[in-house]
């Protein structure tokens, strides 16, 4: 079960770039325009929000079962000298929750927010702040902290 989670996270990470890019994009062009937030935008704000959940909960489900986080924690003395370990048990799953919590906190608030402006204004914000972290947090296969393929 370990492998095809690990597959499906892999992949996952695809649609959660282009939802965010896309969702970006778009809001940013409607925003410019002065655009009515659309029950469509709203849609896009929510799914795009419900997809990095989804990866969020696979990544968890992943971290409980990986091997690599029995190594790290069942050691003696914590190997922060492995920077793959160390990126894998600590600054991706942290940087990934961090990148969630921002991109739920920014839909929520578009979600209340009466003026269309400022529902795009406050969805653009957040998602955009989230989409750093997260790049950041992806094991690349350029990253100097953990290599992995683009797919599996």
């Amino acid at each position: 079960m370990y492998h095809y989670l690990l597959i499906a996270h892999t992949y996952m990470r695809w649609l959660v770039l282009i939802g965010l890019l896309f969702t970006l994009t778009r809001f940013t062009i409607r925003l410019f325009q002065r655009k009515k937030f659309t029950n469509l935008d709203n849609l896009f704000r929510h799914g795009t929000a419900t997809i990095i959940h989804l990866q969020l909960l696979i990544g968890i489900v992943l971290f409980i079962q990986a091997p690599l986080r029995q190594v790290f924690w069942k050691s003696d003395k914590l190997p922060f000298g492995n920077m793959e370990l160390t990126f894998y048990n600590i600054l991706h799953p942290f940087t990934m929750i961090l990148a969630t919590v921002v991109i739920s906190i920014g839909s929520a608030l578009a979600k209340r927010k009466s003026d269309d402006g400022d529902k795009y204004r406050t969805t653009v914000l957040f998602f955009a702040i989230g989409l750093i972290l997260i790049f950041l947090a992806i094991p690349w296969p350029f990253s100097p902290f953990a290599i992995r393929p683009l797919t599996r």
